[in-house]
């Protein structure tokens, strides 16, 4: 959602050629990205700086002249697939996904590695401080592993 706010633009552009372009945006409220940068630097995340609150994707896409459709669930997303298929134009589907999962490059150094776990300790320590959105973020990361282990 985060490299989608910053070109938006480019949807009207694909509206006004009739592109039938699809997006799917992995809408968590954050940037993402970001957010594994400080924790690579070992860093706890600064919910406050990565935070997005984000517009209605789908609106603007028909503000556009395109469409799309909001997925909250993972059962929704074949309909959602089948709806940006059937639509002659640009089609955003807006997947509303959980912070809590990892995105991790394909090789991991000991730096990387290192400085997470470093990032992970900071994080408890500011939960153990009360810091609900360092509490938050360690819960939605334990549900997305659970939810992964489980397949």
């Amino acid at each position: 959602d985060g490299a989608f706010n910053m070109s938006l633009h480019d949807l009207s552009t694909a509206a006004e050629y009739g592109l039938p372009i699809r997006i799917i945006v992995l809408n968590n409220a954050e940037l993402g990205f970001v957010k594994i940068e400080m924790e690579e630097a070992g860093l706890a995340p600064n919910y406050d700086a990565i935070a997005i609150d984000n517009i209605d994707f789908c609106a603007y896409a028909r503000l556009c002249g395109g469409d799309g459709v909001s997925v909250t669930e993972v059962s929704g997303i074949r309909s959602a697939l089948d709806q940006a298929k059937q639509f002659d134009g640009p089609f955003v589907v807006d997947a509303h996904v959980t912070g809590g999962a990892l995105s991790l490059p394909p090789k991991i150094k000991a730096h990387q590695a290192r400085n997470f776990a470093m990032s992970k300790l900071r994080e408890i320590a500011g939960a153990l401080k009360g810091d609900r959105r360092q509490w938050d973020n360690i819960k939605a990361e334990l549900d997305a592993f659970i939810d992964l282990q489980r397949g």
